[in-house]
């Protein structure tokens, strides 16, 4: 029998791990099942873009260790891939791949051996222009690119910081020579705002304990002209610590800056905060920064949000929110301005009391700051990565990473109607992994039931002894004495229960495996409590005072082990998950 059970136990294991899911449920009720899309070499952000026609593309650096290729996706709206086009360059070292429509073309840009490379693609798939080098001999660490209205590409790259340099190329002449933007430059983020002007910021970074500065400057026609920037925030930082940003992000009327920094050494290590400035488009001022923060809990109370119009569907507004917080990492600002600023980030999310995991979720921003937040994934795994983009209707598509076998695999949600119908819909895989996860998750919990019923009965046990004087005539469970004895051992029994298992009373039965709408938690938060303990008695009686076997003692020991089993193949994820 303990061979079977094992066996049993393996099996379920193996069918609930192998390999990754090809759709996950989200945190956030507005969003569409997230569709596993492919498989990427590297842990950067997932590029996207979109044409007239609603196709999603996404660029990864897939293939293997040795033979790494870029690789672009094209998803209909069903999240089908209907093509997919891997580029016939071995990459070394690649980083930071981004993609673009510019309304006719695919315009591909990434980093390979510290060399800029770029190349298109019809929406077909056909290569239009096979990789090119845009840096000539100079050793790129960071590079921007942003594309206008009319297709054409604003592209700055810069060197590293020991030896740093910010160049630019001439707007939509990305074969025309190279201008100096700043000496000490690094790090550009280029977006163009809805009037066709370039935002751009920059840091001013030198080497060792020297003041960092970011730089924001607009150029109109996306034209570079020297002489324009602006310190937009200025700090020091330890030469101990790590600088990671700017990010820039805009909606219709503001620009929003964003930067952390992570602690390495002293008493403070390990720590990290992410701040923030905003102003006006155009108008750049040197703000105080704020810090940045998000709610910490994987549990969120949703609402309809008049949003400025983005439609991701009900958020939480952090207004009312008094919850624990946490500072978000990996931003990644909606490359596309709109009435209200998306930014993707990483988070690490409080679940099951104690356990904290790597999520992706969505910041949105207005008049200056933070309004709302949604929480996207939530899987056991760390998720990495996150990318937002929204289309001309304010619908948003998102992607990010869950680490896999051989890489990391790629997740895309949206908000889009169709896109959310088309992901509703459960499959064969998705209904065997759930029946494997939740037999897995019972079996498990229920292992621990002796232990835990040993435990729970030695209280019960001592009020019986107690109580024995009650039952000096007779046994049978109508007297008096019996009742007031069962009722006692019975509710000391859920007393210690209760106390032993952290938020058994506030878990929906179920939730850790399944995805359960919110009008169904309440219920069964309720009914299968009930259901274990009257279950519980009834069975118990059967076996003993219905065949005449008069024993109380008896009686709750076989209580006892029917509940105990029971509530721990339901709650039991509450205490090894807790571990």
């Amino acid at each position: 029998m303990k061979k079977h059970l094992i066996f049993l136990l393996g099996a379920l294991c193996l069918a609930a791990c192998s390999g990754p899911a090809g759709r996950l449920w989200l945190n956030a009720p507005g969003w569409s099942r997230a569709q596993w899309v492919g498989t990427a070499q590297i842990p950067d952000p997932v590029s996207m873009a979109l044409d007239e026609a609603g196709t999603v593309y996404l660029l990864l650096v897939g293939g293997e260790d040795e033979a790494l290729q870029l690789q672009v996706l094209a998803l209909d709206r069903q999240a089908r891939v209907v093509w997919q086009q891997k580029l016939d360059q071995a990459l070394s070292q690649p980083d930071k791949p981004l993609l673009f429509w510019d309304g006719r073309e695919l315009q591909l840009f990434w980093l390979s051996d510290r060399r800029l490379f770029q190349a298109r693609l019809d929406k077909s798939g056909r290569v239009v222009s096979p990789p090119q080098v845009l840096s000539g001999d100079y050793q790129v660490e960071s590079y921007h690119v942003a594309v206008n209205s009319r297709g054409q590409a604003a592209v700055w790259f810069a060197t590293a910081r020991r030896e740093p340099g910010l160049y630019a190329l001439p707007l939509g002449e990305l074969d025309g020579e190279v201008v100096v933007v700043d000496e000490a430059g690094i790090r550009p983020v280029l977006r163009f705002d809805d009037e066709g002007t370039l935002n751009a910021i920059w840091a001013h970074y030198p080497q060792g304990f020297g003041q960092t500065r970011f730089y924001y400057a607009a150029y109109p026609e996306g034209v570079f002209q020297p002489g324009q920037e602006t310190a937009v925030a200025e700090f020091s930082v330890n030469v101990t610590s790590q600088l990671d940003g700017p990010w820039l992000g805009l909606d219709h009327e503001q620009a929003y800056l964003f930067w952390n920094i992570a602690v390495r050494t002293g008493a403070a290590a390990g720590s990290v905060s992410t701040n923030h400035v905003a102003f006006p488009l155009g108008r750049p001022a040197l703000n105080r920064p704020q810090l940045l923060r998000v709610p910490a809990e994987a549990d969120l109370p949703y609402e309809e949000a008049a949003g400025g119009g983005l439609l991701a569907g009900p958020r939480v507004l952090l207004e009312s929110y008094s919850e624990g917080s946490t500072t978000p990492a990996s931003l990644f600002p909606n490359p596309a301005p709109a009435g209200e600023l998306a930014l993707a980030v990483q988070v690490q999310a409080r679940f099951q009391w104690n356990k904290v995991a790597s999520q992706a979720g969505l910041l949105f921003l207005e008049e200056e700051g933070p309004t709302s937040y949604q929480l996207l994934s939530f899987t056991s795994s760390a998720t990495t990565a996150p990318a937002v983009l929204s289309d001309p209707a304010g619908y948003l598509y998102a992607t990010w990473l869950e680490p896999g076998g051989s890489g990391f695999t790629v997740y895309f949600a949206s908000t889009a109607p169709d896109l959310r119908q088309a992901l509703r819909s459960l499959s064969s895989d998705d209904v065997g992994r759930l029946a494997a996860e939740t037999l897995f998750g019972l079996l498990t919990g229920a292992l621990l039931a002796p232990i835990a019923v040993s435990l729970w009965l030695i209280l019960p046990g001592v009020l019986l002894l107690l109580t024995s004087v009650l039952r000096r005539r007779e046994e049978k469970l109508t007297s008096p004495g019996t009742l007031v004895s069962v009722a006692l051992a019975v509710a000391a029994f859920w007393v210690v229960k209760v106390a032993s298992i952290p938020g058994l009373l506030a878990y929906a039965p179920f939730s850790a495996w399944l995805h359960l709408p919110g009008w169904m938690q309440l219920p069964l938060q309720i009914i299968v409590p009930l259901a274990i303990m009257i279950g519980a008695i009834v069975t118990a009686w059967h076996f003993t005072y219905r065949r005449d076997v008069n024993s109380l003692l008896y009686f709750i020991l076989l209580y006892g082990a029917i509940d105990g089993l029971l509530t721990m193949a339901v709650y039991g994820v509450l205490v090894y998950g807790a571990l």
